[in-house]
């Protein structure tokens, strides 16, 4: 996030609202921060950035749990099945975060 962002107070916020869906629907996604005394404390941001961005928490989310699976196996006492990261991800339900990583490795390669 920028250094600075302008903040508008939550009235100047509720008298832009219709503004603010004008300019998302017109492709213009700027968000925009309000709060009191100038102090960010909320934000309006369009519905396709908002949806990018719970799509992103949810993608982190995925690899965290893939991560901690694989941390947790990888620390078990049982070391009698050896699996490869494709099957442990397939068998977590978490093998489409492996999606890209052929295209990735091939570009590094």
């Amino acid at each position: 996030m920028a250094d600075h962002v302008n903040v508008v107070t939550s009235t100047e916020a509720r008298l832009q609202l219709g503004t603010m869906l004008d300019r998302f629907r017109n492709g213009q996604t700027e968000p925009m921060f309000f709060g009191s005394h100038r102090k960010p404390e909320a934000v309006i941001l369009s519905y396709a950035d908002y949806t990018a961005l719970i799509e992103l928490a949810d993608r982190w989310a995925e690899e965290d749990a893939f991560l901690a699976e694989m941390q947790r196996r990888a620390t078990s006492e049982d070391r009698g099945t050896i699996m490869s990261v494709e099957e442990i991800a397939a068998q977590v339900g978490l093998s489409h975060l492996l999606d890209d990583q052929p295209a990735a490795a091939a570009a590094n390669g």
